[in-house]
């Protein structure tokens, strides 16, 4: 799938929508979705810190707005870049939000799926996503 400037794959024979710069593919209930902003200043990995101090913060916002909780969270790398990766749990569901940081632009690759189905979905999204 590719996006404005970006690309991922997603599992074969999902139903594929483009949206102003947001790519989302879906299997039913399950999907996986990239979408882009622009961020009110430049980002660099100096500031890595206060970014999850902020990210955290949104995290537990949207969690208390799906009656979720954050099951996991976690700083790693995607695509070469800094991310924050949040797991919310809710019910039977999950929904995993990484936020990828890059200079003036954030992308987030969230991954919405039943517990019990699809989880590799989520894995394929973060390890295949790139910038183009």
């Amino acid at each position: 799938m590719t996006g404005p400037d970006f690309r991922f794959e997603a599992p074969a024979g999902w139903k594929v929508t483009r949206q102003d710069g947001t790519v989302t593919a879906a299997d039913g209930t399950t999907l996986v979705r990239v979408q882009t902003f622009n961020l009110l200043k430049p980002y660099k990995h100096a500031l890595l810190g206060r970014a999850t101090r902020e990210l955290d913060g949104d995290a537990a916002k949207l969690a208390a707005a799906l009656s979720a909780k954050i099951a996991a969270r976690a700083t790693l790398a995607v695509a070469g870049h800094d991310a924050r990766m949040y797991t919310l749990a809710y019910g039977k569901n999950r929904q995993q939000i990484t936020f990828v940081l890059d200079g003036s632009r954030e992308y987030e690759l969230i991954c919405k799926i039943d517990s019990a189905k699809a989880a590799s979905a989520c894995a394929q999204l973060a390890s295949t996503f790139s910038l183009t």
